[in-house]
């Protein structure tokens, strides 16, 4: 076999383990002398990561140019430039796919994503002003309950209709997670897009803000049982008692110590002068050591570094500083690249069968349980119709960090693969139909 079939060979897949191509290849390969001696530049591991992310870049900023006039956000032109490159679009040119989506770069592609949305949520969580999270009102209370549980009873009771026409059998605890964690709605999905949308001030706006932090309260106390009761029912093992009480220790440990810590480094600096490089680098090695230690405890990075930031002050000399310094890299290069990620695994036959027409029904039951369960519980406190209506509609908004907790749900097998493709697409949808109105 000569130099050019083998270079050839370590990009392609050598068989399938689990629905996952299995790829051989090198430890190392011979450096590229270049397009001048026939070498192609895209089957070089470095080359074709930074093509990879120019073209996403690229994509997501002419996709947020054509949506523009819907009014889209940035988020959304990032989340359809993921689609756009998946198997929907162009993975039907399996040549085009294969050049830009070699087999062997998926692995590289995923770990620069999921670095970069380490730092994108802490700079999410950073952003936020962890002060309101104790000043919510009592209806706000009220009407953040009502809607999580209507959601998640609901979606439940959609379930046992279904189960009535036909049996569900492994499938069956995915469809009762997919209800519960259904009824997700994030106080960082919803600020952020109060935001953009220019009415995080209004008086709606407040009221959902601080409605979402009751919801999103809810649905990260259920996260942390559903994920471990799960681990434990297929070990049979009730460790998940010890691995919730060490969570708990975790993050005591991340607020009363490591707070203080990134707090006192970025005080050391002179008043009135910026942080410098090293404080600066410092912290980001501290974030590292954070998302390090929440693997090794068996919880998600992301989360994990999004509460961390959100221990911190979001003003400055802090707050602004990190803000700034890491809103391109996150924003700009890491989001695009994790929605690709994702649009790569959604897949067009996911999209048809029974199964799939019975977990639709449980998604619209959910979002049917939130609308109404935040809505009636709303004009009882005497809020004016249409101000509900918006309130109701705002709630069941989905965003990037739904879409990162139901890939953190699949690689946790909480949820089946099967269920990513229509989750996806609905996150999709929602998004699309909200930043419109």
């Amino acid at each position: 076999m000569d130099a050019k079939n083998e270079r050839i060979d370590q990009w392609t897949s050598h068989g399938i383990i689990d629905n996952e191509k299995l790829v051989c290849q090198y430890m190392t390969t011979d450096t590229h002398k270049g397009v001048f001696y026939g070498e192609n530049p895209l089957k070089e591991t470095k080359s074709i990561l930074a093509f990879q992310i120019i073209v996403m870049f690229a994509l997501s900023r002419i996709t947020h140019f054509l949506l523009s006039p819907c009014h889209q956000t940035l988020i959304v032109a990032q989340i359809v430039a993921g689609i756009i490159v998946g198997p929907l679009f162009l993975g039907r040119d399996n040549t085009s796919f294969e050049m830009l989506f070699p087999t062997a770069s998926i692995m590289i592609l995923s770990t620069f994503a999921e670095f970069g949305m380490i730092i994108y949520f802490f700079k999410m969580g950073v952003q936020i002003n962890s002060k309101q999270i104790f000043m919510v009102e009592k209806r706000a209370v009220i009407i953040g309950i009502s809607g999580h549980l209507s959601s998640m009873v609901l979606g439940i009771i959609a379930l046992r209709l279904v189960e009535r026409f036909t049996p569900l059998g492994s499938e069956k605890l995915s469809m009762v997670n997919l209800a519960i964690f259904g009824s997700l709605t994030s106080f960082s999905v919803i600020s952020s897009f109060l935001s953009e949308m220019n009415i995080l001030n209004s008086e709606i706006g407040r009221m959902a803000l601080s409605t979402s932090i009751v919801s999103d309260a809810c649905m990260w106390v259920v996260y942390f049982i559903v994920i471990n009761g799960t681990l434990a029912l297929e070990r049979k093992s009730y460790k998940f008692l010890l691995e919730m009480s060490m969570t708990i220790g975790y993050f005591a440990v991340l607020y009363f110590l490591l707070r203080p810590l990134v707090i006192w480094i970025s005080n050391r600096n002179p008043k009135g002068k910026s942080m410098t490089e090293s404080h600066f680098l410092m912290i980001i090695g501290i974030l590292l050591i954070v998302g390090l230690s929440a693997q090794i405890a068996g919880q998600s990075s992301f989360i994990i570094a999004f509460w961390f930031g959100l221990f911190l002050p979001d003003g400055p000399p802090l707050g602004s500083i990190l803000s700034e310094r890491l809103g391109t890299i996150g924003s700009t290069l890491t989001v695009p690249a994790y929605c690709t990620i994702s649009g790569l695994r959604t897949k067009v036959p996911n999209l048809v069968g029974p199964k799939i027409a019975f977990m639709e029904v449980i998604i619209i039951a959910g979002y049917i349980g939130k609308f109404v369960g935040t809505i009636i519980p709303s004009l009882y406190f005497h809020i004016e119709f249409w101000d509900s209506f918006a309130l109701a509609t705002i709630m069941c908004c989905k965003g990037l960090i739904d879409l990162s907790l139901y890939n953190i749900l699949l690689n946790s097998k909480v949820l089946s693969t099967s269920f990513l493709c229509p989750f996806t697409l609905y996150i999709y949808i929602y998004i699309y139909i909200y930043s419109i109105f």
